[in-house]
């Protein structure tokens, strides 16, 4: 029997969509977890919420995914309680907040969608190479 992971869509503070200021906080509680990360020591660190399906049952379950920006090091560690991740996380490093990790922009590029009303014999092509015979 397969096991089926269901994290949902990747929210504002995953990394992959880089790291902003704005969407870290100094503790994270039931109500912004989704939506906020927090620092401690040189560890950014965001909670996603995932369900799990095995053998037609569900469970939910928690993954602390943290960064640590100075080593490029990433880590990650599932919870069954959301309520038990939290505190693990606000209370690590005694609780303080550590120094943030520098705003980076995610590295994508994005393209538009090409205009479907142009047939493909109303493209122009300037040039060809010696290796297509040009």
């Amino acid at each position: 029997m397969a096991t089926i992971i269901d994290c949902g869509l990747a929210t504002r503070q995953n990394i992959r969509f880089g790291i902003n200021h704005k969407y870290i906080t100094k503790i994270l509680t039931p109500y912004i977890y989704r939506w906020y990360a927090i620092v401690r020591k040189d560890w950014y660190i965001f909670i996603v919420k995932g369900k799990i399906k095995e053998k037609n049952k569900t469970t939910v379950q928690y993954r602390v995914c943290s960064y640590s920006w100075k080593d490029d090091r990433h880590s990650r560690l599932d919870y069954t309680s959301l309520h038990q991740a939290l505190d693990d996380v606000n209370d690590l490093y005694g609780g303080e907040e550590g120094e943030y990790p520098p705003e980076v922009e995610n590295s994508w590029v994005t393209f538009t969608i090409p205009d479907k009303t142009k047939k493909p014999w109303a493209y122009q092509f300037t040039n060809f190479s010696i290796e297509e015979g040009g």
